[in-house]
């Protein structure tokens, strides 16, 4: 089955972060998994197939919030190699025993490049705030269709999303945007993950004719503890994720940029075993 890869849009952040990491002292994050620990532990590969569903009018000066769901198909290391992971689902769907899901709540206000009835060809986005979770579960149940299996499991990490946005682009029959976004890792499950301070990356959300291996979600993840679902009551769009994290630094605010989108500009590609 082939995956086509998001946007590297911050390969120059993430190298300037993963640069003045390497000069500090502290031990590098790592991350406890049934396959064993990570270490160094990079950040997670967030599935193509997540969806991401906005509320609000787009208009400009309007407010908009955005639901994310998705689940891990890969953990990364520093440097952005594929850590060793064979019992991880859906990376291995054979041998597959456990998942990594985030779910992500962010508010955004709408600025329109062309103002007037349509916003459009061209908006851009600015997060006001927001919240992510990413949680472990020793058995896969996430379904990124339903939305159930999403919240479930251990909450392994938290965070707020304090900044960033991005832009929109209508193309035709569909649409697509690119987006980050940054805020402060607020909470760590210590029996999973150590050292963790922030990340960088970039990627696109995408809609209508422009979307790629994606199945359109029936109902959508609800907010955490709960576990269950909500339905549908907004604009639904193919989106993906990047994120990576790194060492911390002295006397500053652990950063977190997470960034939402979809698959259809991906520079490279990889097979999924």
């Amino acid at each position: 089955m082939k995956r086509t890869l998001k946007y590297r849009l911050a390969g120059a952040a993430s190298a300037m972060a993963l640069s003045f990491a390497a000069s500090l002292s502290y031990a590098a994050p790592t991350l406890i998994t049934p396959d064993g620990v990570i270490d160094p532990f990079g950040g997670f590969d967030w599935n193509q197939a997540g969806s991401a569903m906005v509320n609000g009018t787009i208009s400009n000066g309007s407010s908009i919030t955005t639901q994310f769901m998705s689940n891990a198909i890969s953990v990364t290391l520093q440097g952005g190699a594929v850590a060793n992971t064979p019992n991880l689902w859906p990376q291995h769907p054979a041998t597959g025993t456990y998942e990594y899901t985030i779910f992500a709540r962010i508010n955004e206000t709408v600025s329109c490049i062309n103002v007037g009835a349509v916003c459009g060809p061209t908006a851009n986005f600015t997060a006001t705030g927001g919240t992510y979770w990413i949680f472990f579960d020793p058995v896969h149940n996430s379904n990124l269709v339903t939305g159930a299996g999403v919240t479930d499991g251990t909450n392994i990490i938290t965070g707020n999303v304090s900044g960033g946005g991005g832009t929109f682009n209508v193309v035709g029959a569909g649409g697509i945007g690119s987006f980050a976004f940054t805020g402060t890792v607020t909470a760590t499950n210590p029996a999973f993950v150590s050292n963790l301070a922030g990340s960088t990356a970039a990627s696109t959300l995408q809609f209508g004719a422009l979307t790629t291996a994606w199945t359109q979600p029936t109902s959508f993840a609800l907010f955490p503890p709960s576990g269950g679902v909500q339905p549908i009551s907004g604009l639904l769009l193919q989106a993906d994720a990047n994120q990576t994290f790194r060492l911390p630094e002295p006397g500053s605010l652990l950063l977190l940029s997470t960034v939402l989108g979809a698959i259809g500009f991906g520079t490279r590609r990889r097979k999924l075993s």
